[in-house]
């Protein structure tokens, strides 16, 4: 019983991984036709959800280099969500002190 529950959870693992990975793909070509700039928050929300469900899937066929690489994809696609939300904080901000 264990044997059939350890193998669905495997292709369940093995199916995120594949949708990250489509995820990826998906990403990469919308860039590349114009259809979506790394400026938008999207660009950075797909990495990172593309990112984690690798990094999922690596927990049922551990690779170092995939994990370290997916760990910095998630990193760096936070760091940059965060940063390209800053501006629009502040302006926001600046806008409404400057009504008052």
């Amino acid at each position: 019983m264990f044997d059939v529950f350890s193998r669905i959870l495997a292709a369940v693992g093995e199916g995120v991984g594949l949708l990250g990975a489509a995820t990826y793909c998906v990403c990469y070509m919308l860039v590349a036709l114009g259809k979506l700039t790394s400026q938008t928050g999207t660009y950075y929300i797909l990495n990172m959800l593309a990112a984690g469900m690798v990094l999922f899937s690596l927990s049922f066929s551990f690779n170092l280099a995939s994990v370290i690489i997916q760990i910095f994809f998630v990193t760096m696609s936070l760091i940059g969500f965060v940063k390209h939300l800053g501006p629009q904080v502040s302006c926001s901000n600046r806008s409404t002190k400057e009504k008052n």
